[in-house]
């Protein structure tokens, strides 16, 4: 369900019970229950093979998707905005890379494709597996998709590791209008 923009009322407007849920009741529930969030993650590793170079995510499990925000089947690495459910939002995402000391590693939230809304890149790494954690704040309209990317400069080829509560984890929250 989306959220109904109220309707402004004049003298004599006759109150029905079809405006009552709809401008009501039904936004109320859509402020507690039903705005738009989601949180997904993958189930395996995700080989980055193109090292010095941004790599979108998939994500083929999903801990919560009310709106709905993510499709499992089709464009399996985006969260996009419903129908009725633009405005401010909370999003972000977390990748750990395997073990490597070489090059740098990074995160970021790409919308529509193209534009770059958040980003962390980090160098100079040890020899442990290395997380890299992005988020912002955002406005976006019905339509718009989000992406989270993944960058490794190893020189090769280099997972990022799924586990079980963190990585690769993605998630974007309605905040306000």
């Amino acid at each position: 369900m989306a959220w109904t923009t109220p309707k402004t009322w004049s003298v004599g407007d006759v109150l029905t019970a079809a405006d009552l849920n709809a401008y009501v009741r039904d936004n109320n529930k859509w402020l507690g229950t039903d705005k738009p969030h989601a949180r997904v993650r993958n189930t395996a590793d995700i080989s980055h093979t193109s090292s010095g170079n941004y790599q979108a995510l998939t994500f083929d499990a999903e801990r919560v998707d009310v709106g709905p925000m993510h499709d499992t089947s089709s464009n399996t690495g985006r969260l996009t905005v419903p129908a009725g459910g633009g405005g401010l939002f909370a999003m972000g995402g977390q990748i750990e890379f395997a073990s490597n000391s070489t090059g740098r590693r990074g995160i970021q939230i790409r919308l529509n494709g193209t534009t770059v809304i958040a980003r962390e890149e980090a160098a100079n790494l040890g020899a442990n597996p290395h997380t890299c954690t992005v988020s912002t704040v955002y406005q976006l309209a019905a339509g718009d998709y989000v992406e989270l990317m993944g960058l490794q400069a190893s020189g090769g080829s280099l997972n990022m590791l799924a586990t079980s509560a963190y990585s690769p984890e993605f998630y974007a929250h309605w905040l306000s209008t």
